[in-house]
């Protein structure tokens, strides 16, 4: 079994990264583990490093230099049980769950992170009966990795209070830890001619799916414009996904019935 590690401990300790996903992984993860794993291995307080995950994702994050470990792809039907007993065969103090979905590894020191609001929320928007299924699913998934988990990470502090509400975790268990922003990423040529005036416009970026309420931006705007006051330009940028295509010209009928 691995060692809790707190922060006064001055060995070392081996540090397993789980990516508990059939193929693939999540985009803003895999960025995230770009800039922070290079910093943990100059860390003194980290001796090793292993991700471990299925072969096409390992493909994706083969430039961070560290130990990959492949698990059958095949896995996730047994609830990443091999995953698991790798994890435990090594010498391994704390492992780190990427993604909010459970992995067969009892009584092991073990992070997971809640990368994605929408399943855990309480949804009040309409939405095929197939996408609620597959929300249930993955909100049934984050209940069980959550309760597992050692401690849980949260993205931000309104992510920490749905999960500790929604299955019913003490505040001290759910630690939150903002992502980040690299500025380097933003350059002139990456920002669109709006001819916008700075102070008068609101952005935002993702997935264009219902639980981001954009029709609350939409209303606010109207609010404003009916009292006379300056509205400031909008601007949602991102892909479709699921019901997106629905929501995205329902958001484009409701922005039009208030022009």
């Amino acid at each position: 079994m691995g060692r809790w590690h707190r922060l006064g401990d001055s060995a070392p300790m081996n540090v397993a990264i789980l990516v508990p996903v059939r193929v693939g992984g999540s985009v803003g993860f895999i960025k995230h583990l770009n800039e922070v794993v290079p910093r943990w291995k100059l860390n003194d307080r980290i001796d090793k490093i292993s991700i471990f995950a299925s072969a096409g994702t390992l493909d994706v994050l083969g430039t961070l230099g560290v130990d990959l470990v492949q698990v059958p792809r095949d896995d996730y039907r047994t609830g990443f049980r091999r995953m698991g007993e790798l994890v435990k065969a090594g010498a391994y103090d704390v492992a780190l769950n990427s993604t909010a979905r459970p992995v067969k590894l009892k009584s092991f020191p073990l992070v997971t992170t809640v990368q994605n609001i929408e399943p855990i929320q309480t949804p009040t928007y309409p939405m095929p009966f197939l996408w609620r299924l597959r929300l249930w699913a993955f909100r049934r998934e984050h209940a069980i990795a959550c309760r597992q988990a050692t401690r849980v990470l949260a993205l931000s502090n309104y992510v920490k209070s749905t999960v500790c509400r929604r299955f019913h975790l003490g505040q001290e268990k759910v630690d939150v830890v903002y992502l980040g922003f690299d500025p380097a990423e933003v350059t002139c040529a990456c920002k669109p001619d709006l001819n916008i005036r700075e102070g008068d416009f609101i952005f935002s970026a993702g997935s264009i799916v219902p639980y981001r309420g954009y029709e609350d931006i939409i209303c606010a705007l109207a609010e404003i414009r009916s009292k006379g006051g300056l509205v400031p330009c909008a601007v949602l940028a991102g892909s479709r996904v699921g019901p997106g295509k629905t929501y995205e010209e329902s958001l484009i009928k409701l922005a039009k019935s208030f022009m």
